[in-house]
């Protein structure tokens, strides 16, 4: 990804992760026709999103496991500890 520094207006190039895990929801298989793209839906429930820049995690959520992480801080330790 493109990034610009906007107190210099230099721009540089950085690196993005992103982690997401789910279980589906709904799936619709849609048609198949030949050279045609198919129609197809998928609807998850995302349980794990995680995003990583330039090696960095910037927030981490794990709605299984109490894990809500941003920028470092831990805001769910908590209610781990309390269970």
């Amino acid at each position: 990804t493109d990034t610009v520094d906007s107190a210099t207006g230099n721009s540089s190039v950085s690196s993005n992760k992103d982690i997401v895990k789910g279980r589906p929801k709904t799936l619709e298989g849609g048609t198949i026709e030949n050279n045609a793209a198919q129609d197809g839906n998928l609807i998850l429930e995302v349980l794990y999103l995680k995003h990583i820049q330039d090696g960095v995690t910037m927030y981490e959520i794990d709605k299984l496991n109490n894990v809500f992480i941003v920028n470092g801080t831990d805001y769910a330790q908590q209610i781990r500890d309390a269970i």
